[in-house]
């Protein structure tokens, strides 16, 4: 997803109504003769027998056979740990892991499969808690919004925010909250910040020239859960791209998604703590272990 619009997708699934009801928003990513998509599932041979589960796989977004660049990867073994270390072999330029629903009580130290992506993995995630709360999942994006953090591949992070937004043709937002980053942490956004009251905009213009579209600079203070949301919606963004730093939350239960997601309706683009470190890297296929499942 290195400067330039994501093309190769993937979607775990464990065949949930939280999976079944993400396929209107990933037909819209996949209305593109550039995508290729992979559908991967993990299950466990002591439950199900392979014939079984390959059944379920095929018939599972069985209308993405049409687009003719789709396979489907079929694995055994824990699913959490398979997913995530399939995402570090082969780098997809956007997961799309969408949130499920809550079963009984959080567990004390506890991590989502979404968290564990984040934390480990190297792809952009996609999310929404649309699908939760009744919300369709089958529109375009309309806005584009990138909430800038202190993390230093903030640069990267904000041009492939900027080219999605160019593909869909939208408006391109960038959001960032006040007050600004200790001097000194050694990430190119303090050297930003900490300038004279005018000096983020004028950087961020300077910035903005090297990026597809025009920039529209949203700044303020105060807290992050009220001020984010409420600039997110002056916006209108629904297609909103964030780093790890803002992508989770620490805690009584461990760490977990940011409990802003549930409350803005729209899609999110989290980018991983590990993402641009293997920009360069060849995509890789696994063949001997993960026995890609092809349609007749």
């Amino acid at each position: 997803m290195q400067n330039q619009y994501p093309t190769r997708l993937l979607f775990p699934t464990s065949f949930s109504d939280a999976c079944f009801k993400t396929i209107p928003a990933l037909s819209e990513w996949m209305d593109d003769p550039n995508m290729h998509l992979t559908i991967l599932h993990v299950y466990d041979p002591k439950k199900k027998k392979r014939a079984q589960v390959e059944n379920q796989l095929y018939s599972f977004f069985a209308e993405a056979d049409q687009y003719g660049r789709c396979e489907r990867i079929l694995v055994s073994g824990p699913a959490e740990e398979s997913i995530t270390q399939h995402c570090k072999q082969v780098p997809y330029d956007l997961v799309f892991v969408p949130a499920s629903e809550p079963t009984g009580f959080p567990r004390i130290g506890h991590k989502s499969l979404r968290v564990t992506l984040l934390q480990n993995g190297i792809s952009p995630l996609w999310t929404s808690e649309d699908q939760l709360n009744g919300n369709s999942l089958r529109r375009r994006p309309t806005s584009v919004a990138y909430v800038m953090s202190n993390e230093e591949n903030w640069q990267d992070q904000l041009t492939a925010a900027a080219y999605t937004a160019s593909r869909w043709n939208v408006p391109f937002h960038l959001i960032y909250l006040f007050p600004p980053p200790n001097v000194g942490d050694g990430t190119l956004a303090a050297d930003i910040f900490v300038q004279d009251p005018d000096g983020p905009l004028v950087e961020l213009q300077h910035l903005g020239t090297k990026l597809p579209v025009p920039v529209r600079v949203r700044t303020s203070t105060g807290n992050d859960r009220v001020e984010l949301p409420r600039l997110l919606r002056e916006c209108s963004a629904d297609l909103i791209f964030m780093g790890s730093n803002l992508s989770v939350s620490r805690g009584l239960f461990g760490t977990t998604v940011n409990p802003i997601m549930k409350s803005i309706p729209g899609q999110f683009i989290c980018f991983p703590k590990g993402y641009g470190k293997l920009q360069n890297q060849e995509y890789i296929r696994m063949v001997d272990q993960w026995e890609p499942l092809r349609s007749n």
